[in-house]
């Protein structure tokens, strides 16, 4: 993820120690008496972990949690705390132009997920598309994905991976299938 080498790289010049178990656990060490957080706040989960932090300096990469399905207590954005953000408009332009300078007629985005990253991408990567004549094509993944609770997970999967086989042998060939980040 360039987001996080970029961190990664400049931890180290700044001597910086950093501890990424809430990102690979799901959950603050308890031992954990940090100096700062650097979060990228996507779910219920990580809106309610950094309320437990709220004297802690913090750092938001995102626009927080933007599901109407959820609770608005639980929607991160707006927490008052700092924030950089992507330049989502010069993210999507710059993957359609991949795709329309190498001369692909037909180019897909891949929705992963209908978060604000991708709802911010896909209007400027469609525009970009159709303005050099090309055809867009959103594949809808994320409608397609278990919603687990409610469903056999591993059946879910399979289905939703059967979904986007056929879904990607009907589109036109060759085609530049872009997905919503890295």
């Amino acid at each position: 993820y360039p987001l996080r080498s970029g961190i990664a790289r400049y931890a180290r010049e700044a001597n910086w120690i950093l501890d990424d178990t809430y990102t690979n656990m799901g959950l603050v060490p308890v031992w954990w008496r940090g100096d700062g957080i650097l979060a990228l706040i996507t779910n219920p989960k990580d809106a309610v972990a950094q309320r437990h932090f709220s004297k802690m300096p913090l750092v938001d990469f995102s626009k927080g949690w933007i599901a109407k399905s959820k609770p608005q207590k639980y929607r991160a954005a707006g927490i008052r705390r700092a924030r950089v953000l992507y330049d989502n408009e010069m993210i999507a332009r710059l993957g359609a132009d991949h795709f329309v300078e190498r001369g692909f007629k037909h180019i897909a985005l891949l929705n992963g997920g209908n978060y604000w990253m991708e709802q911010e991408r896909i209007s400027t990567f469609r525009k970009t598309v159709e303005t050099a004549n090309a055809h867009f094509y959103e594949l809808k993944y994320y409608k397609h994905l278990p919603f687990y609770g409610h469903h056999k997970p591993l059946i879910d999967n399979f289905l939703t991976h059967r979904w986007l086989v056929k879904t990607l042998r009907a589109l036109p060939k060759p085609l530049g299938i872009a997905v919503a980040a890295d």
